[in-house]
């Protein structure tokens, strides 16, 4: 009989960023573990036959406002008897989890299940509390070599060099991964007559569908969540001139209207840059709204593909772009220099901001003129997408698979 496993994660029935990560992962460990799921984003509707192998909880079962499971996770622990628990989302979250996993294994008089946390550090970290306490009672197992050694550094300015040394072998580090079945080079022509775009109607407010996507345009990708950290309203800001400029030029928006940071289009009404603007399920939430099979073909539809992030942990579009031999232009902060040194168009940052939030660290806004001069060099440079493209996608072929990525979480949960 397999060990029990239960996974806090983004559901792998849906497509945001962590739900991709859910999904590659889990297919592998559910060769070692009898799985059950508490699911963010779990719609009922999209958990077909391929989440058979899973028993799956939508996370706010306790009431539609419990985003992250926090007053289920206790009826999960009386109900089952749970030999390890693995969590994926951000360190502030993952330390919610913990201590009502612990809490709730306390009333219930059970033990502790072994418990691993896989977790993104996103920038300079500031404090070192929520890690800490996390490893009081588990390992965590973070994105890149970068991000530890972040972590060294806060630890080493709060005066904790003994602590790091207790707890330095509870870390582990494991990237992400693309699966090169889903995300491949599609000819660019053929990938815009696929999907049809949205449009924004300036009298009601609402979004129209139009035709598919000019074979002729440059257009460049804005693909990710509308949240503060992303920083769409300055990429906005910053491509408004170029844009009214270029007759050509297209910004597609891959981004939710209904999302943490709200409405962006009423900006874009402002800045007069409404027609140049291609929406693609723009009145979707989250990670819901299109396949995967279509996300392929946005990417593949790209001329460039744009990140305006302010800190990375990892940043899977970027790696799903240059799977699918996009040019790549971002921001030179975080673990990106690093993961794309000599494959990406890197813009210059300057304003450094601090996220208190769920990611706990400190990022940088790329420099507006920056993000102009590298779009203006691949518009007059049209060869050069092709050749950053392949630069990205040579970049990649070396790192880690899924099944790889899973093996090393497996080896973070057996460590307790």
């Amino acid at each position: 009989m397999k060990p029990k496993l239960l996974c806090l994660v983004d559901s792998p029935t849906v497509f945001t960023g962590f739900a991709q990560v859910s999904r590659n992962v889990l297919k592998h460990l559910k060769e070692n573990f009898d799985i059950t799921i508490m699911g963010i984003s779990c719609l009922d509707l999209l958990a077909t036959a391929d989440y058979a192998d899973y028993k799956i909880f939508p996370a706010n079962t306790a009431h539609p406002q419990d985003l992250y499971g926090l007053d289920f996770i206790p009826r999960l622990i009386e109900r089952f008897d749970f030999d390890y628990v693995w969590m994926n989302n951000d360190i502030a979250v993952i330390h919610e989890w913990l201590k009502r996993i612990v809490e709730a294994c306390q009333n219930c008089n059970k033990p502790l299940p072994k418990i691993s946390g896989y977790v993104p550090v996103d920038g300079p970290v500031f404090i070192t509390q929520k890690f800490d306490e996390f490893l009081n009672y588990g390992t965590l197992t973070v994105y890149t070599e970068w991000g530890i050694n972040e972590l060294k550094k806060c630890y080493l300015q709060e005066g904790k060099a003994d602590r790091w040394q207790q707890i330095k072998d509870k870390l582990y580090v494991a990237g992400h991964s693309v699966d090169t079945n889903v995300f491949y080079p599609v000819d660019k022509v053929v990938a815009r007559s696929h999907f049809k775009q949205s449009a924004y109607n300036e009298e009601t407010g609402e979004t129209i569908v139009q035709d598919s996507i000019d074979a002729n345009h440059f257009v460049i990708g804005w693909i990710n969540r509308n949240q503060p950290r992303k920083r769409l309203t300055d990429c906005l800001l910053a491509l408004a001139p170029f844009l009214k400029a270029h007759d050509d030029v297209r910004l597609l928006i891959r981004s939710s209207r209904r999302d943490v940071n709200g409405d962006y289009m009423p900006l874009a009404h402002h800045l007069g840059i409404i027609d140049k603007l291609i929406l693609v399920a723009p009145d979707a939430v989250g990670g819901l709204g299109i396949t995967i099979e279509e996300l392929n073909l946005i990417y593949n539809s790209l001329d460039v593909y744009v990140s305006t992030s302010l800190t990375e942990g990892w940043g899977l579009g970027e790696h799903e772009a240059a799977a699918c031999k996009k040019a790549l232009i971002l921001p030179d902060n975080t673990v990106r220099p690093g993961l794309y040194k000599d494959a990406a168009y890197f813009m210059e940052c300057d304003r450094e901001f601090g996220d208190p939030t769920f990611v706990q660290t400190l990022g940088k806004l790329f420099k507006r003129e920056s993000l102009v001069e590298a779009v203006t060099y691949f518009y007059e440079n049209r060869d050069q997408t092709t050749i950053y493209g392949q630069k990205a996608y040579d970049r990649i072929q070396s790192w880690k698979s899924w099944r790889e990525i899973a093996m090393i979480i497996h080896r973070s949960l057996l460590h307790m």
